[in-house]
């Protein structure tokens, strides 16, 4: 089965809503690729992720639910 690997970019572009044209582009990929199973991440990409986003997201609740979202993308490091 061919893989694809989502690049920190891409992640970072599926939640910049100032950016709806990379947006929606990024989230069809990423939800293409985790629904087929053929998603591949890095370790370095999922840390990447994490910081920027803590950085971008400051709202209550916002690192609960950013840590649930990498114990999902983390299933998905070789």
């Amino acid at each position: 089965m061919l893989k694809g690997f989502i690049d920190t970019n891409v992640l970072l572009y599926a939640k910049d809503a100032t950016e709806p044209s990379k947006q929606k582009i990024a989230s069809l990929w990423i939800e293409a690729l985790l629904r087929r199973n053929a998603a591949v991440l890095s370790g370095q990409s999922l840390r990447e992720y994490y910081a920027n986003m803590l950085r971008l997201d400051r709202r209550a609740g916002a690192t609960e639910a950013l840590r649930a979202e990498i114990g999902v993308l983390r299933e998905f490091v070789p």
